[in-house]
């Protein structure tokens, strides 16, 4: 019992658990439509990753060949400038892969508590779409 409550006290002590919060109030999503795409945006401030998901809204495929841009602006005002790359996600079962997607991720130092604020461009083919969102670290 004691391992695992200095295991818990140093977890803590390094960040990977906040003392009072769950895993689920630490990763934030926010789904919304934007023209004739859908998409869904994950920040995850722990480990500094966000994520962003986008699906055809008529067919539900993944938007594949993109060119993504994203302006944030810190909680201290300053703007950073970062492209989000393309990953592909795959689950396989039994040698088989039974889901492929496409997301597009970037990392970002989201220790300072405040307001983020993105602005995401999005260029897929003939098609620019504008994504603003904001998370706010408590």
């Amino acid at each position: 019992m004691r391992a695992i409550k200095f295991l818990l006290a140093f977890a803590v002590c390094l960040g990977f658990l906040a003392p009072g919060k769950s895993f689920a109030a630490q990763a934030s999503k926010a789904a919304l439509k934007t023209g004739d795409v859908k998409w869904t945006i994950s920040v995850k401030p722990l480990t500094g990753m966000v994520n962003l998901y986008l699906k055809e809204s008529g067919s539900g495929k993944d938007v594949r060949n993109a060119k993504v841009m994203a302006v944030i602006t810190l909680p201290g005002g300053e703007k950073v400038e970062k492209e989000m790359m393309k990953m592909t996600m795959r689950q396989k079962i039994k040698g088989k892969v039974i889901r492929k997607g496409i997301y597009y991720m970037f990392s970002l130092d989201m220790s300072a508590k405040g307001a983020y604020i993105f602005d995401i461009t999005v260029k897929a083919g003939k098609r620019d779409i504008q994504i603003n969102a904001r998370y706010e670290v408590k």
